[in-house]
């Protein structure tokens, strides 16, 4: 995937060994910004990090419902479309590799 001085950056899908997913924007190796988060159980999580530490964490059905998020300021609309790009980047990538990146123009 994509690199920036050695460090993953940019918008993209992470898939753990666990079954575990994230999906949403790394900023010099770091989770950043707003991201869905799915456990294993195939359970999915809105939530958002800034310097790799959490800010906060819901259930997406609730922020579905809600249409954003209460503990944050994210949009449910936009944490989707932040989703559907990261998707369609590992998409376009073609390859089963465990990670993948897409520069986001950072």
């Amino acid at each position: 995937g994509e690199y920036k001085d050695d460090r993953v950056h940019g918008v993209g899908v992470y898939y753990f060994a666990n079954g575990q997913v994230y999906e949403g924007r790394w900023v010099s190796g770091k989770k950043s910004g707003p991201l869905l988060y799915t456990v294993e159980t195939g359970q999915c999580f809105a939530a958002e990090f800034s310097d790799r530490d959490l800010l906060w964490c819901e259930r997406l059905d609730d922020v579905a419902v809600a249409g954003k998020t209460t503990k944050g300021d994210c949009a449910y609309d936009d944490l989707m479309a932040l989703v559907t790009a990261a998707r369609q980047m590992a998409a376009d990538a073609g390859t089963q590799a465990e990670q993948y990146w897409a520069k986001d123009g950072e």
